[in-house]
């Protein structure tokens, strides 16, 4: 093809999360806001933000990245474990990804976290399931007890519960232990939840409690700076930070609402598995990414580097699939889905040569603050 027949650049669409692909935590500041997706052709694929900060993507396999940039030994590892995954889902990468720092291969402190994280999970795993058994007993014994981790795990309660599923396992044809390991299995995929509706000590909406604060902060800072430019670039970040909050906080609201009907949840749960684990992962979906962008502004100086940290989080901000339209009950419009903005700086270079190692470092200590 003629170099004057080319197709002009195209703004970078995708319809479906799954085309948008997952956000990798990648240590090389060339890799910043990089995503992988499924590959007929090459199992997975790259896609990569324009370089030169303008429109469009990059679509590469990792054979190819070396055109490109040079990636450090954390994130080769992390991509071939992430390309031998089965499936490609927010909680497979972000299990891989713990398990690539667990191996010390982004500095001590993320091993170390990683490893305090997995010993949180599973002590909040044992709390899901015990809490869903509660919602399951309460609901066909009624006894006015509330869904609280705060109760007491007494001998009568056990003893109720366990009364609980003999009466209800032949129903699906198992025995209680068989239907216990099903309600821990459940409790796998509420743990970043949670499953009290009203606090918010799982990892989602904790989530969701950063995104509003760095929302009003990047607010604030922008009223004390209006004679800069970066004002605009802050009130544009501001609304899509708010707008991913409130489409979260709707799924998630759905997710948590199925424990209302733990009958129902569990008919659905023996009928279509697949179902159950698409709707409870629907707001892991829209959050991917976010929480690198919140450690990026809280990370930076009040009286520092925030501008240079808006100019990052403006450039990394995931796009919104139109898939989204069919999780929210809402009208979404064109701008709602579309890109914030490019940013392109005259010294784009801080990202190459010498300058680069520092932030390495910085990315490594990032991810040992990510949950």
């Amino acid at each position: 093809m003629a170099t004057f027949n080319l197709p002009l650049i195209q703004p970078y669409h995708p319809v479906t999360f799954k085309d948008r692909g997952l956000s990798l935590p990648f240590t090389a500041p060339l890799l910043a806001g990089a995503r992988v997706r499924p590959s007929s052709r090459t199992r997975t694929e790259l896609i990569l933000p324009n370089p030169s900060g303008g429109r469009g993507v990059y679509i590469v396999p990792w054979a190819s990245l070396k055109e490109i940039c040079r990636p450090t030994v954390h994130d080769s590892i992390l991509y071939q474990r992430i390309s031998q995954l089965p499936s490609l889902t927010p909680a497979s990468v972000r299990l891989a990804s713990r398990d690539v720092a667990a191996e010390g291969l982004a500095g001590a402190e993320a091993r170390d976290n990683a490893a305090a994280i997995v010993t949180a999970e599973k002590a909040e795993r044992v709390m899901t399931t015990f809490l869903l058994m509660l919602a399951l007993t309460e609901q066909i014994q009624p006894t006015g007890l509330a869904i609280s981790r705060s109760v007491q795990r007494t001998p009568a309660l056990e003893f109720r519960t366990g009364q609980v599923l003999s009466g209800i396992a032949p129903g699906f044809g198992m025995t209680n232990t068989a239907m216990h390991d099903e309600l821990d299995t459940i409790g796998g995929l509420f743990i970043g939840l949670g499953v009290e509706a009203n606090t918010n000590a799982a990892r989602v909406p904790r989530l969701l409690v950063r995104l509003r604060t760095m929302r009003a902060d990047i607010l604030a800072w922008a009223a004390r700076n209006e004679e800069h430019c970066e004002t605009m670039v802050a009130d544009s970040v501001a609304n899509s930070v708010e707008l991913i909050a409130a489409f979260a906080a709707a799924t998630l609201r759905d997710a948590r609402g199925l424990v209302g009907n733990m009958p129902v949840l569990l008919r659905r749960w023996f009928a279509e598995r697949q179902g159950i684990n698409g709707e409870l992962s629907r707001t892991d979906w829209l959050l991917d990414g976010w929480e690198t962008l919140c450690l990026l502004w809280e990370t930076s100086q009040p009286g520092g580097n925030r501008r240079t940290a808006l100019l990052e989080i403006a450039q990394l901000i995931p796009i919104l699939p139109r898939q989204v339209a069919d999780w929210v009950e809402c009208d979404i419009s064109s701008q709602a889905t579309a890109s914030v903005c490019r940013v392109v700086s005259m010294q784009d270079d801080w990202r190459t040569g010498g300058a680069a190692f520092g932030l390495v470092a910085r990315n490594e200590r990032l991810r040992a603050m990510s949950c």
